[in-house]
C-alpha cells in the first residue's frame, strides 16, 4: 500500500498508523476495485496475507494481516480513512532499493513481474533472518546443536554464518582468524585422543630418550580458552589482578625477547622463547639440554599462590613438579623478577568482556561419538561444573566446558553412520533439520519448516 493523499488534500502518513501500539494500514470509501481488494471481496484481502506498505515507490514496511477490515470513529478522525485491518509488522524497511512499478492505493500482485519478485525477495529475507534468530536462541539455550539434512542443504555455511553472528564478527571479517572460533572435522577414525586428551611422545627434559606426556587436544585446549575468559569476566579481587599481571608479564617477556634475543633469569641462564602455556629457558654451556626446557606458566602460578618466597621452599614442594624442584634457583629468580615487575604494573581496570566461543565438528556423526566423547558426555549437560578426564594435563584432570562455549554440529542424513549417535548423546543437543527447497536464481538456500 502507498501512502495516500486524503480528502482536502490532507496527507495522511501510513508510518503513523504503523506505530499504534496495534499496528493498522487503512483506505477510504470508495466505489472501486482498490476498496473491494481491501475489504476482501474479489479475492481480495485475507488474514495472513503480506503487504508492502510504501510511500510512492518507497517502501516502509513488511507487513502481514491479523484481522478482519473493520470501522473505527476515532480511527477515522485521526486518519482519515474508513477501513482498516490490524496488521504485524514483520520488518521495518532500511534498505535503499526503491520499490518497482508503484500503482494505486492498494496494487494486488497475482502474476510475477517485478513487484512481486521484489516482496517475494523481501519476505524471504525476513524469514531467513528470523530463522536464523531462532537456531541462535536455541543454541544459546542448550549450548549445543546439530544442524541435519540432505547434502548441498548448506549446512557448513549456515553454521559458520551462526558462529559470526555468536562472535560477534562482521560478515567481512575472517572466520578463521578468529580466536573465538574453530572448526574440525570428524572421520571414522577419530578418537578420544585426537580430539579431548592424549598421550605425545617428547624428548626428555631432564636426561636421554623420551617421556610420554598428556596434552590437550583440540577440543580441551579450545575449551581452556573460553573457560579462561569467562573466569576473568565474572571474577573480581584479587584473582583478577593476578591473572592480569601474569599476562602482562609475559607480554613483558615476550617483547624483551623481540628486542635482545633473550631475557636472562640469572648470569648464564636466561628465557629465549614463550609459548601459549610456558616459557622455554636454557643456558648457552648446555650440552645435556640443547633445546632447553619448558617453564610451564602453571608451576609458576602454583609457586605465587603457596606463596613459596625462597629456593628452599620451592625444592621443598611436593605439589611441584619434579623438574621445577630442581631447576629451584631458576623458577625463584622468574618469580623474584615477577614481584619486581608488578611492583611497578599498573593493572587495567576495565572489566573482562565475557566472549562467545564456537566449535563447528563438520560430520559429527562419521565419528563413533560415544567413544569420542567419553566423560563429556557428562560436561555437555552441566556446563561449568569439572569432570575428571582419563589423563592429566597441566597438572589435573579436571575437564571443564564453560556456557560461554557452544558447540555447532552438521550431520549428513544421507550417510548410513547416522545411527550411532545414541539417545544419551542426542538428548544433549538439540536438532535442526535443513531440508531443500527450490532454489532462487541467486542460488541462496532457506531453511522450510521449523524443524526443532
Amino acid at each position: 500500500m502507498s501512502k495516500p493523499q486524503g480528502r482536502n488534500g490532507k496527507i495522511i502518513d501510513s508510518s503513523l498508523m504503523l506505530k499504534e501500539k496495534k499496528p493498522i494500514i487503512g483506505t477510504g470509501e470508495w466505489d472501486d476495485i482498490q476498496c473491494r481488494h481491501f475489504k476482501g471481496e474479489n479475492n481480495g484481502l485475507k488474514k495472513g496475507d503480506i503487504v508492502l506498505v510504501r510511500e510512492g515507490n518507497t517502501p516502509l514496511a513488511l507487513v502481514q494481516v491479523s484481522s478482519d477490515f473493520f470501522q473505527d470513529e476515532n480511527l477515522k478522525k485521526k486518519y482519515l480513512h474508513i477501513h482498516y485491518r490490524k496488521v504485524k509488522i514483520l520488518d521495518w524497511y532500511n534498505g535503499y532499493e526503491k520499490f518497482p512499478q508503484p500503482q494505486g492505493t492498494l496494487q494486488r500482485l497475482i502474476n510475477n513481474n517485478n513487484s512481486r519478485e521484489f516482496i517475494d525477495s523481501y519476505y524471504n529475507r525476513i524469514l531467513k533472518d528470523d530463522k536464523m534468530e531462532s537456531i541462535k536462541r536455541l543454541l544459546k539455550y542448550k549450548k549445543q546443536i546439530i544442524l541435519q539434512g540432505p547434502p548441498g542443504t548448506g549446512k557448513t555455511r549456515e553454521a559458520k554464518i551462526i558462529a559470526q553472528e555468536l562472535i560477534g564478527l562482521k560478515r567481512d571479517e575472517k572466520l578463521n582468524e578468529s580466536a573465538q572460533f574453530k572448526l574440525i572435522q570428524f572421520h571414522p577414525s577419530y578418537t578420544y585422543e585426537d580430539f579431548v586428551r592424549g598421550i605425545t611422545a617428547k624428548p626428555n627434559e631432564t636426561g636421554e630418550g623420551i617421556v610420554y606426556e598428556a596434552e590437550n587436544k583440540s577440543l580441551a585446549e579450545f575449551a581452556d580458552r573460553a573457560l579462561e575468559n569467562y573466569k576473568e569476566s565474572q571474577e573480581s579481587g584479587e584473582r583478577t589482578v593476578l591473572i592480569d599481571k601474569f599476562k602482562a608479564f609475559v607480554n613483558y617477556v615476550i617483547e624483551a625477547i623481540d628486542k635482545e634475543e633473550k631475557f636472562d633469569i640469572s648470569e648464564k641462564i636466561y628465557i629465549y622463547s614463550v609459548e601459549e602455556s610456558r616459557f622455554k629457558y636454557k643456558g648457552d654451556g648446555w650440552t645435556a639440554h640443547p633445546n632447553g626446557l619448558n617453564m610451564n606458566f602453571s608451576q609458576l602460578k602454583k609457586i605465587l599462590e603457596l606463596g613459596l618466597s625462597s629456593r628452599q621452599e620451592i625444592n621443598r614442594c611436593e605439589e611441584l613438579s619434579s623438574l621445577a624442584r630442581q631447576h629451584a634457583t631458576y623458577y625463584h629468580n622468574v618469580i623474584q623478577l615477577y614481584k619486581n615487575f608488578v611492583s611497578k604494573f599498573k593493572p587495567q581496570k576495565e572489566k573482562v568482556e565475557l566472549k562467545n566461543y564456537v566449535l563447528i565438528i563438520d560430520e559429527i556423526n562419521r565419528a563413533n561419538l560415544s567413544s569420542v566423547l567419553g566423560e563429556l558426555i557428562y560436561a555437555l549437560e552441566y556446563r561449568g561444573k569439572a569432570v575428571d578426564s582419563m589423563y592429566a594435563a597441566n597438572d589435573s584432570k579436571e575437564l571443564i566446558l564453560p556456557p560461554n562455549l557452544f558447540i555447532i554440529g552438521t550431520m549428513n542424513t544421507a550417510d548410513r553412520s547416522i545411527g550411532h549417535i545414541d539417545y544419551a548423546i542426542r538428548r544433549r543437543f538439540a536438532f535442526v533439520e535443513m531440508l531443500p527447497k527450490s532454489l532462487e536464481e541467486n542460488d541462496e538456500i532457506y531453511f522450510n519448516r521449523e524443524g526443532f
